[in-house]
């Protein structure tokens, strides 16, 4: 089927307009510049901040994989666990240094499959903290005050000094 006269127009504007767009983007002044593209952005965080574990066969591909990793043993819903880890997840998106690594993961004590955790890392009080590095643990962060009254606050300053003298330097 032959084009209409009114459909060799728009088709040869078109093909017009759109070389025109491309000469024109492709100089050296564009009308629209394109922006840099910087991997990863400026705003992610360095620190990677994990899925919580509900049993032992989740962990086990983690653990070789991130070093140093922070184990955040806790019970869902409970006040004192909520509260370290959003200390925790504040320290490690904002206010630790950029020259330090470290990840994290919440391992949910009160799901089946995460007892005998407990046992592997010796945690007697929850919520607790492991440092894990090279799938050995080198530490362990209990706020007894926290524990003792979870209407209270977390011992912030100590935590991220923990926190810091686990991390990795880059």
């Amino acid at each position: 089927m032959p084009l209409t006269e009114k459909q060799r127009w728009i088709l040869g504007g078109t093909l017009v307009f759109g070389a025109i767009a491309v000469y024109v983007q492709s100089s050296k002044n564009p009308l629209v510049k394109p922006k840099p593209v910087i991997w990863p952005p400026q705003s992610a965080t360095k620190n990677r901040i994990l899925l919580p574990v509900r049993n032992r066969s989740e962990l086990q591909p983690l653990v070789p994989l991130h070093s140093p990793l922070l184990m955040n043993f806790v019970f869902r819903g409970d006040t004192a666990s909520n509260k370290q880890t959003g200390a925790l997840q504040r320290i490690l998106t904002y206010d630790i240094d950029d020259s330090k690594l470290v990840s994290m993961v919440d391992v949910e004590c009160d799901e089946p499959g995460n007892k005998g955790l407990l046992l592997d890392y010796q945690v007697t009080r929850i919520p607790s903290i492991v440092c894990l590095r090279n799938q050995i643990a080198q530490g362990t962060f209990v706020d007894d005050k926290l524990i003792e009254n979870p209407e209270g606050e977390v011992d912030y300053e100590r935590l991220k000094k923990w926190v810091e003298s686990q991390a990795a330097e880059k």
